[in-house]
């Protein structure tokens, strides 16, 4: 019974709904009625006074409608009006006129009509009651130390000392149960804290794991969508490389562009998702400004040039010129900036101005700013400028090509390299972008006067810059087109391969084969890249321990090459695979005396207008392989007419003497090399690749189209010198 209502009291006192002033006040105000009845009680038994204990009555009635208004009201500024009004300014200086003043214990009862608005209102609120509280106190004081005749002193001397005592009494169990309650309220909050701060540690957690799982899935999203624009791209640049016919070439040349156009959205996302999840790193190394700002110019002319927007660049002339700074996130910001004026302006003009301010600490302020004369922003607008995913003033910009990312990325990689971007824009009249990027210097070399160069506007038909019939690389990759397509862009330079399609299968391929490069696929199921890498590097025998080994990935961001040499990769390549970066890496790696090169603007075939006239036959590469000497070039070609390889070839094929047949090869494969037949030397290549591997069905299948080749030569050979005779 008693612990119910124990229990209600203490709901309806301290409801969840109130503060904890509130609280504090509600406390007060129910200690102070049921100890102000008690020292009522006993006042009225040690001492009758009918008018002390009418004002002591009084208060306490008016403390109860306190805490009524308090607790059924909800109303903690009406409550304090009251206590100030009846309890301060009234009754309590009534209560010490009446019952011994300074002798009394109401001097306490005052104390707590101070602490009750300090303890119900928060801040300046509180200083008026406290005030008026203050001043009603000093004034019973100073009256009672004025004119003492005006107080009343009870007749009974026990009844003041008793009044005081219990005064004190009752004064310390109120404000003590205030600081138990107090203590209680602050434990409990701070058990309340802990749990939310577990909570919260909960809830950041999940929030780390699922945009970690955004980041994995983003990333394998990016692998698998670039296995199909791989495929596309490659094959796409075949056509590009093998058409003839213009209608088809310029179909091909569109594939490119919007296939490109998807790449650069992927790149978008991918990049604000690295920044979004703090894994987007800034990397510092010495760079060139003069070949960035040309790359960014050359990067975006042909964009500037279909919309026939004039595009000028002004760089001061004597901004440094070699910086130490992360150059490929630099180029990507400008790029952006300019990739965006150009978007944005239908007419007109795009101008970047470069220049820079000098640091103390040596280094340079680079400042670069984009103006342009396109749609501009309005003020409502300039808040969203750097948000992701939004485009403003979509009802004019909606066909506009693009994620809406371009500007937020520029700003986060902006931030991350300590600098600041700022936007200037009139609705209607263009726009300028400043950045301003901390740089440090190296040498004291300048830019000097800047003139990008325009690229090349048409496109350069493709050539193959070098051969190499005696390589052989290895494909790895769990997607077959990824393997087809290097597959077809190395064609033309004679390179053997094989493909497999698996982690074990490499291993295995690998036991037993020798390979002058392995491309490996980096995400693969089951084993990838790194673990199988890991097993042919540990191989106690294996004959591609050392073989470099190029990684094949989706990853293009800076950064990515430390990566894959930390884990074991010789370097690596981004898909979809470029054929021009292709055999730049297959240069770098190929063993040198493999490698046969064409030089860059030579035709593969010549016409009769050469020297010779021996269009079958790539005669600069022959003389190239005789050190540029003609005279010796001939009499090896002579040579050949000569020669009885041929015959010697077809008597060891009639006894089945592979072993010496093998050696006819490889002689027939070196020469045909060193004259420039290569069409013969790539036969002669598949022939050696047969016998290396017993593959003798395919000898047998192949031999006699393989001997008839070389006896063409021969006789074409000799047709050519009695011609020349």
């Amino acid at each position: 019974m008693i612990s119910s209502i124990w229990k209600k009291f203490c709901n309806t006192m301290l409801n969840d709904s109130f503060d904890i002033q509130h609280k504090l006040l509600n406390i007060l105000l129910s200690i102070s009625l049921v100890l102000g009845l008690i020292s009522t009680a006993v006042t009225m038994i040690l001492c009758f006074n009918t008018i002390g204990n009418l004002f002591s009555l009084l208060l306490v009635f008016f403390v109860g409608v306190t805490l009524w208004i308090s607790v059924r009201k909800n109303n903690v500024r009406l409550a304090v009006i009251v206590i100030v009004a009846a309890g301060d300014m009234l009754l309590l200086p009534a209560m010490f006129i009446t019952n011994g003043g300074m002798k009394s214990g109401i001097q306490l009862w005052f104390a707590l009509g101070l602490i009750a608005p300090l303890v119900a209102l928060k801040g300046k609120e509180s200083i008026l009651p406290f005030i008026i509280g203050v001043v009603s106190a000093v004034s019973c004081m100073v009256l009672e130390l004025c004119r003492p005749d005006l107080i009343f002193h009870p007749s009974n001397p026990a009844a003041e000392s008793a009044d005081l005592i219990s005064s004190f009494v009752f004064f310390g169990i109120i404000i003590g149960c205030m600081f138990v309650y107090q203590a209680f309220s602050y434990e409990k909050q701070s058990e309340l804290l802990i749990e939310r701060d577990k909570e919260l540690v909960k809830a950041m957690k999940a929030a780390q794991s699922a945009n970690n799982a955004k980041s994995s899935f983003l990333a394998h999203m990016s692998h698998e969508i670039r296995t199909p624009i791989n495929a596309i791209l490659g094959m796409d640049e075949m056509i590009i490389r093998e058409s003839t016919d213009k209608d088809i070439t310029a179909y091909a040349m569109n594939i490119r562009s919007a296939g490109n156009s998807l790449l650069t959205i992927i790149n978008d996302i991918l990049d604000f998702s690295k920044i979004e999840s703090d894994k987007m790193d800034i990397y510092t190394a010495p760079y060139d400004l003069s070949i960035l700002l040309r790359d960014c110019y050359n990067l975006v002319f042909m964009r500037a040039a279909d919309k026939e927007l004039k595009f000028s660049f002004e760089v001061d002339k004597d901004t440094p010129k070699k910086l130490i700074g992360d150059e490929f996130r630099i180029r990507q910001v400008i790029t952006n900036l300019l990739t965006n004026a150009v978007k944005y302006t239908p007419r007109g003009s795009v101008t970047m101005s470069v220049g820079f301010e000098g640091q103390e600490d040596g280094g340079i302020m680079l400042i670069f700013s984009v103006k342009d004369t396109g749609m501009g922003i309005s003020d409502d607008d300039k808040s969203k400028l750097f948000d992701s995913f939004r485009r403003i003033n979509s009802a004019q910009t909606h066909k506009i090509e693009g994620t809406g990312l371009g500007l937020a990325i520029a700003k986060r990689l902006v931030d991350l390299m300590n600098g600041t971007i700022l936007v200037e824009s009139e609705y209607g009249k263009g726009s300028v972008f400043t950045v301003r990027i901390p740089q440090e210097t190296e040498g004291e070399a300048v830019v000097g006067a800047f003139t990008p160069r325009n690229p090349v506007l048409p496109e350069k038909k493709y050539r193959e810059r070098f051969h190499a019939p005696d390589a052989k690389i290895l494909i790895v990759d769990d997607v077959k087109i990824n393997t087809e397509v290097i597959q077809e862009l190395i064609k033309k330079t004679l390179i053997t391969s094989d493909a497999v399609y698996s982690g074990n299968e490499c291993i295995e391929l690998a036991a037993k084969e020798q390979y002058d490069i392995i491309f490996m696929d980096h995400l693969m199921p089951e084993m990838d890249g790194e673990e199988t890498l890991n097993i042919i590097r540990t191989a106690k025998d294996g004959p591609n321990r050392n073989v470099p080994v190029i990684a094949l990935t989706a990853n293009a961001m800076a950064g990515a090459k430390e990566k894959y040499i930390a884990m074991g990769f010789s370097d690596y390549l981004s898909k979809p695979v470029k054929g021009s970066e292709l055999e730049e890496m297959l240069l770098r790696f190929l063993p040198p005396d493999k490698v046969i090169p064409l030089g860059e603007n030579e035709p593969v075939r010549y016409s009769k207008n050469d020297i010779f006239g021996l269009e079958f036959l790539n005669t600069r590469a022959g003389i190239a392989f005789c050190c540029g000497d003609i005279t010796f070039y001939k009499e090896v070609l002579r040579e050949i007419t000569e020669s009885d390889l041929v015959d010697r070839l077809c008597k060891h094929y009639a006894a089945r003497d592979w072993n010496n047949y093998s050696v006819c090869v490889h002689s027939i494969m070196g020469t045909s090399l060193s004259v420039g037949a290569e069409e013969l030397a790539a036969k002669a290549s598949a022939m050696a690749n047969a016998l290396k591997n017993d593959n003798l069905s395919y000898v047998k299948e192949h031999h006699r189209g393989f001997a008839d080749s070389c006896n063409k030569l021969k006789d074409r050979l000799a047709e050519y010198f009695r011609e020349e005779a």
